[in-house]
């Protein structure tokens, strides 16, 4: 009798181990999915702060073709101010010849009001010269560097682009391992408790037949043939044979101790009286 009360309380401690084991192994899970859950709205809130920067590059890329619609409508300006300078180059070539032919005439007659005259002629034209320089050179370098900021936008558009659809796979790949992990989580707990209910109902049914065996072995009687202490090594072995069972399932993977635990209504195998 003492033995089998000792095997009993043994049984029972492994049992509320076993139980405390799973209530450990729940809260984990529970912590993986809220990381999880973490972590995807993280990369949502990415995700919407590379759309917003890709909203604001597209929108410096309007403003910057917009600038380059001016420019180009600028340089054309320039092209045509070119061949009027051309033409006017070809008139001032024109007319320093013709200047330089009055001069050797003039230099036959020589005169101070003549050659005044031509060197007033002459600065004149070096000025306006210069300055036509002047602004062809700032009109080349605000196209040039109008074109250097488009090539920068454009590839800053262009990287924003592949970062944006970077987001959206890590999003969709987070999203699927979310989705996997607590379908996991979910399939364990519920084979998890269904073992929980199966052990406690075997539980309760090994102390009502414990009771019952002690309550005839004070009593003098039993079964014919079977003594109070035989009857205490049945359930002893009983009890044994079901927490190798059950520590076996455990350890195994739980969707095999959910179709067992489904296909064996008794495990313990205890035929009632």
């Amino acid at each position: 009798k003492h033995e089998g009360e000792t095997q009993w309380s043994s049984s029972a401690r492994d049992q509320e181990k076993k139980f405390l084991d799973l209530q450990t192994e729940e809260e984990d899970l529970k912590l993986r999915i809220r990381d999880l859950e973490t972590r995807l709205e993280a990369s949502s809130s990415k995700e919407a702060e590379s759309r917003t920067e890709a909203e604001n590059s597209k929108a410096d890329l309007f403003q910057t073709k917009a600038k380059l619609e001016k420019l180009k409508e600028r340089e054309f300006k320039w092209e045509k101010s070119e061949e009027e300078m051309e033409k006017i180059k070809k008139q001032m070539a024109l007319q320093s010849e013709l200047i330089r032919s009055y001069k050797e005439k003039l230099d036959l007659y020589p005169a101070k009001t003549s050659n005044q005259q031509i060197r007033l002629i002459t600065e004149s034209m070096e000025v306006e010269l210069t300055s036509l320089k002047a602004d062809y050179n700032a009109k080349n370098t605000e196209l040039t560097v109008a074109n250097a900021t488009i090539s920068e936008l454009e590839g800053k558009v262009k990287t924003l682009t592949q970062c944006l659809e970077e987001q959206k796979l890590f999003l969709s790949q987070t999203q699927e391992e979310n989705n996997l992990n607590i379908q996991a989580a979910e399939d364990r707990l519920r084979g998890m408790r269904s073992i929980n209910s199966h052990l406690e109902m075997n539980v309760l049914e090994l102390q009502e037949r414990l009771e019952r065996a002690l309550k005839q072995s004070r009593r003098g009687g039993g079964r014919k043939g079977i003594s109070p202490s035989t009857e205490c090594l049945e359930l002893t072995s009983i009890v044994n044979s079901g927490s190798s069972s059950v520590h076996g399932s455990v350890g195994s993977d739980p969707g095999e101790h959910i179709r067992r635990a489904i296909e064996m209504p008794n495990p313990l195998h205890i035929n009632r009286e």
